[in-house]
């Protein structure tokens, strides 16, 4: 294991930036960076260890039929889970409860999802989803609660206790 010191140039995902950069540590808690500056556009953040955070983007269409309201409801949940990008295992992650408003009738074309989890505790995650059809307008808004298999999270709640 590395052993960090105040000034030392590391990798870490930018909040400002939105991207990996280099950043210099300017403080410490114990042997680990706790705050760190980026060298491209100074600004002072947590150092986050390199961890971008868990959000997918994506394009969604039918085939030969026209886009409709049930489509757009369904691009509500059409992308993985967010979590997956946090460098945990692909796997089941099942949705314990889901909400999708319908905004307004989507127009003809490609519809455009984005989906962001701003809360992930052990195996539990949020997820918003914004739909947005090919006219710019919010056609559809959807928010669940799941779980996901990341590392060192251990079994499921949902699996029960073992005995």
């Amino acid at each position: 294991m590395r052993e960090y010191r105040l000034g030392d140039i590391i990798d870490d995902y930018c909040v400002k930036c939105k991207q990996i950069m280099n950043h210099a540590i300017v403080s410490m808690l114990g042997p680990d960076p706790a705050k760190v500056r980026c060298r491209t556009c100074h600004s002072d953040h947590d150092y986050r260890r390199e961890q971008a955070p868990p959000v997918l983007r994506g394009w969604a269409r039918t085939r030969e039929e026209p886009v409709d309201v049930l489509f757009a409801l369904l691009a509500g949940d059409i992308l993985p889970p967010t979590v997956f990008n946090l460098g945990g295992t692909p796997g089941w992650a099942p949705t314990v409860q889901l909400t999708a408003l319908l905004r307004a009738h989507p127009a003809p074309g490609w519809l455009r999802v984005a989906s962001r989890a701003d809360v992930v505790a052990g195996p539990w995650f949020d997820e918003d989803v914004t739909v947005v059809d090919a006219a710019g307008r919010v056609v559809c808004q959807a928010r669940q609660l799941a779980l996901a298999p990341l590392p060192g999270a251990g079994p499921h709640p949902a699996a029960g206790a073992s005995a």
